[in-house]
């Protein structure tokens, strides 16, 4: 199994890194490290992370609550286009995602 989120991974409030082998989708992975990160943003008071996310994690980022606000090419392969996300950082302890995701 390979997964990734590194406590430093934001610049300013962006979060750059969440990442779990394809056959490890759908067994929480993504969604522990997800709510991590969330946490890890309100220590830093952050209000939202900006998430430029794989094309094939747009699903995953709309189940935890995302708001995607547009699209853009990666910056390695102009012909891909990452959708974006916005996630609002809710202001206390105790988020929890929606049960039906990931």
């Amino acid at each position: 199994m390979w997964w990734r989120f590194c406590p430093l991974c934001f610049k300013g409030s962006q979060l750059l890194g969440i990442f779990a082998d394809p056959a490890h989708w759908k067994k929480g992975i993504g969604r522990a490290l997800f709510e991590t990160a969330i946490a890890r943003a309100r220590t830093l008071k952050v209000g939202a992370l900006m998430i430029y996310a794989s094309p094939f994690a747009e699903g995953f980022y709309c189940r935890l609550g995302a708001i995607r606000i547009g699209a853009g090419p990666f910056v390695y392969s102009p012909e891909v286009i990452l959708p974006h996300f916005l996630s609002i950082v809710p202001p206390t302890e105790g988020f929890v995602a929606d049960e039906n995701s990931n």
